[in-house]
């Protein structure tokens, strides 16, 4: 089953942020016993941290793009995440937030995710900020963009560790904002023609936030994707392959990815929130 926890990792909305538990910079993090699974308490609104320059959504009007949970599922039945994904228009501003449960070792650990970009067709970059509580160890990412220059200070349990700074290319847009620059490219896309694109990583310190370049084709509807009136594109990024189904403004419906043995394929759908919420719960594992 690790092998197939490493892949999830790997599909980045991770895509899905992919999880990086031990950086080279030497935020390594320990084994521990297992503890058994529980129930995510009810999750807490994720916002900037004071002095960022961007406040909470309840403290100015927003335009929500949508609100929306999904449930992430190895080998086609096997439950292992569930996560919630929120996108609104800001002050000219995109504003994207999510939080990830996933079931690792025995325990239920998890993600959070807010970034923010320019309302433009390149969604340049302004920040992000990314935390990761994994059992006892929580690690975080604060990235800042300016002038085509990207700071990310890093913290493990409250440590500063060396900061990250580097150029990015003009181009490229935070790999959490994909379904947003889906939405504002497809009307242009022909089918069957692949579409380049350039993506940053948010948690990926091992490559020192290099983007990663990636490709996208719309393709003819199937049965699902005529059923669910979406978009059916097939994508290839981070050395992954997999058929999104989207709708016009990028929300996603289903996305099918890839694994590279038998079993191992992802099946990410969405849910209503109750069902997602209870997907991970102990007496729900294994049905």
């Amino acid at each position: 089953m690790s092998s197939k926890k490493n892949l999830v990792r790997r599909a980045s909305l991770k895509f899905f942020f992919v999880t990086a538990l031990a950086f080279s910079s030497g935020l390594t993090i320990a084994a521990e016993p297992k503890k058994p699974v529980v129930a995510p308490s009810t999750p807490a609104t994720t916002a900037p941290t004071a002095g960022s320059g961007v406040t909470d959504s309840t403290s100015t009007k927003a335009t929500q793009l949508w609100d929306s949970w999904y449930t992430v599922k190895v080998g086609g039945s096997i439950p292992f995440g569930y996560y919630h994904d929120r996108v609104e228009i800001k002050d000219g501003k995109i504003a994207f937030q999510n939080q990830y449960w996933k079931n690792e070792e025995g325990s239920i650990n998890e993600e959070q995710l807010i970034a923010f970009a320019e309302n433009t067709d390149n969604l340049t970059p302004v920040l992000f900020q990314f935390k990761s509580f994994y059992r006892d160890s929580t690690i975080d990412l604060d990235g800042t963009m300016k002038s085509g220059i990207l700071k990310v200070k890093i913290r493990k349990n409250s440590k500063e560790i060396p900061s990250i700074e580097r150029s990015v290319a003009k181009k490229a847009f935070l790999s959490s904002h994909f379904p947003i620059y889906l939405g504002k490219h497809l009307k242009k896309a022909k089918k069957n023609t692949k579409q380049s694109f350039s993506a940053i990583l948010e948690d990926q310190v091992q490559r020192a936030y290099q983007p990663v370049s990636g490709h996208y084709t719309l393709q003819e509807a199937d049965e699902f994707a005529k059923k669910t009136k979406t978009n059916r594109i097939a994508v290839h990024f981070n050395d992954q392959e997999g058929i999104w189904y989207v709708h016009d403004s990028g929300q996603i419906e289903r996305i099918e990815l890839k694994g590279n043995g038998p079993g191992t394929n992802i099946l990410v759908e969405k849910a209503e929130e109750a069902i997602a919420r209870r997907f991970l719960m102990a007496d729900s594992l294994g049905k």
